[in-house]
């Protein structure tokens, strides 16, 4: 959240700075354009992204599978910035046109991962590509500028995430992202309403919503359950609320007053990923939104060498650790390396993962990463 003041405050002061006066847009629908250009407006409205058109791009999203994508494999060009960016921008605007929640949850995947992935660690430049295997490098320079499209478009990106964090609506406020923040906003009244959110929230699924207010107020507010969040807690006040269903919003009626609390816990279990297309030979977790992966920095092992997780109990654990420097957030997962899991060798180990934009910070080969690790073919099973 830090990063994003400061980029907002830098992007505010230099328009601030400027000796013309900053022209302000009036509210979206309040100008009616009659000539010529409106009559090509409608034309487009009426015959180009109908309402057919907007529900055929936010199906995928919906129901969103990569069975027939080879993520496993070394890809050329894979993830370029300016594509995430332009994902975010439609997300976004497909949102403001049908408020789905689950665009929402693709727009945090893509901002916590090839995003923040692709962002040097002093937010200098963008990497024009991410990979999901090998080692993050800047792209060429372009045009004489010193720099690139990702770059460019990078930063834009990332001053588009506090647009959706909170939104503002005529039954009241919708809360979107989980980051601690703090929201200056009105009541459907008009009132002043401010929004103070704790958390560390990837790391911990603890969010904790506070409302101040002047004066007692009934209106909605509205909270995006993600839909990787299949147990969800909320508690108002001390009082536990009905679990919230996961890929929805959840909406809490109610007369609202100064200093009143929401506590939100989100269901952060590993979700294990495998691709039918590649025969379950690879596999990856996620956590949260979170993609996370192998760092040649912290592997027991090398990156490429198979690694089977082994469950604890009959269930997928991670251990969050705290002990490897510039990263977001780390764990451990028991497993077994390698192809010859006879004797000591078929012992299960810990292995380091972390989360996939602080792997590679290096820069360089010396934290090549991987995000899909193999499986050691077994001949012996079908």
């Amino acid at each position: 959240m830090k990063q994003w003041s400061v980029l907002l405050s830098f992007f505010c002061a230099a328009v601030s700075g400027q000796e013309q006066a900053v022209v302000r847009p009036l509210e979206p629908g309040t100008i009616l354009l009659k000539g010529w250009l409106g009559d090509k407006i409608n034309l487009c409205i009426q015959n180009g992204i109908s309402r057919r058109n907007v529900e055929n791009l936010v199906a995928p999203f919906r129901t969103r599978t990569e069975t027939s994508c080879w993520q496993t494999e070394p890809t050329m060009h894979m993830q370029e910035t300016c594509v995430t960016q332009t994902l975010m921008k439609l997300l976004n605007k497909l949102y403001q046109i049908t408020g789905d929640p689950a665009l929402i949850d693709q727009m945090e995947i893509s901002a916590c991962n090839a995003l923040l992935g692709a962002m040097k660690p002093d937010g200098s430049a963008f990497a024009k590509y991410s990979p999901l295997i090998g080692f993050r490098q800047e792209g060429e320079e372009q045009c004489g500028m010193g720099m690139n499209c990702c770059t460019a478009n990078g930063h834009l990106s990332l001053l588009l995430i506090p647009q959706f964090a909170v939104m503002r609506e005529k039954s009241g406020i919708g809360v979107n992202l989980f980051e601690a923040l703090e929201a200056v906003t009105q009541t459907p009244s008009g009132k002043a309403l401010i929004i103070r959110q704790s958390s560390e929230y990837p790391v911990s699924g603890l969010v904790q919503i506070r409302l101040q207010l002047k004066q007692k107020e009934r209106f909605t507010v509205k909270i995006r359950i993600p839909a990787w969040s299949e147990s969800t807690r909320l508690i108002i006040n001390d009082r536990e609320a009905s679990q919230p269903a996961a890929g929805a919003y959840h909406l809490i009626d109610r007369l609202w007053k100064d200093n009143d609390l929401i506590c939100l816990t989100l269901d952060l279990q590993p979700r294990w990923q495998q691709q039918p297309a590649d025969h379950h030979r690879h596999v990856a977790v996620m956590r949260g939104p979170l993609v996370l992966a192998r760092d040649q920095r912290w592997d027991s092992a090398d990156v490429d060498e198979p690694a089977k997780p082994v469950p604890e109990q009959g269930e997928w654990v991670l251990h969050p650790i705290t002990t490897l420097p510039r990263c977001w957030f780390a764990c451990t997962v028991s497993c077994t390396l390698g192809g010859f899991q006879e004797m000591e060798f078929g012992r299960p180990r810990n292995l380091a993962l972390v989360d996939y934009a602080s792997a590679g910070s290096t820069w360089n080969r010396e934290s090549r990463f991987r995000v899909w690790w193999p499986l050691a073919l077994n001949p012996m099973e079908p």
